[in-house]
């Protein structure tokens, strides 16, 4: 601090002083003092309390559960339920179905349902981010340290044959994801019961 600041605020302590003395009599000091005082203090309890609350939320947000339903359709729902929630899928074999979003735009994505036992197996998109589903919070734009990150690390890791691609399993979520060069090009649900999700090649 140098000298001209000294002085300045030594003079407004002084004139605070001079103006108290001079009209303690006259002005409820008490009165001045205490409402803004009262101001400061319900203002910042009512910031206070609506930081928490955001925090509250945010963190109910991004907090994963375990996912039972992707899609509008459920873990477990039979073929029955599935063709009554969704129709007719673009292309079927014994056990997968295939339902393309946009049949004359295909890079937009599908929804791939396979089914075990007479049961939904599991349920992944797979295609464009831009239609991707945000699923136990992971982002179909997050990188695979923010997916470990949010939900720990995966229960199994399935590898394909020329390495290029990785399955995450979280049976904890029910929840796989898959990527390539670090970015996610599928992700949906799955029954952990029935074990990981894994590539055909990978049979460890």
């Amino acid at each position: 601090m140098d000298i001209g600041t000294g002085i300045f605020l030594s003079s407004l302590v002084l004139g605070a002083v001079g103006l108290f003395v001079a009209t303690k009599d006259r002005w409820n000091w008490k009165k001045i003092f205490l409402w803004p005082l009262t101001v400061i203090v319900v203002v910042s309890a009512i910031i206070s309390a609506g930081n928490y609350a955001h925090d509250t939320y945010k963190a109910r947000l991004i907090d994963p559960e375990k996912e039972t339903s992707l899609w509008g359709i459920s873990l477990q729902a039979t073929p029955a339920d599935v063709k009554f929630a969704k129709g007719e899928p673009t292309s079927m074999d014994e056990n997968t179905w295939v339902y393309v979003l946009d049949a004359g735009a295909k890079e937009n994505g599908s929804y791939i349902v396979r089914f075990k036992d007479g049961k939904v197996r599991f349920i992944i998109f797979d295609g464009s981010p831009l239609h991707a589903p945000t699923v136990s919070g992971v982002s179909p734009y997050i990188d695979l340290s923010g997916v470990e990150a949010l939900l720990g690390k995966p229960s199994n890791v399935s590898h394909s044959n020329d390495e290029l691609k990785r399955l995450y399993s979280f049976d904890q979520f029910n929840f796989v994801v898959g990527f390539a060069k670090n970015q996610i090009y599928g992700l949906g649900i799955y029954d952990p019961t029935s074990g990981p999700l894994k590539f055909k090649e990978d049979s460890k």
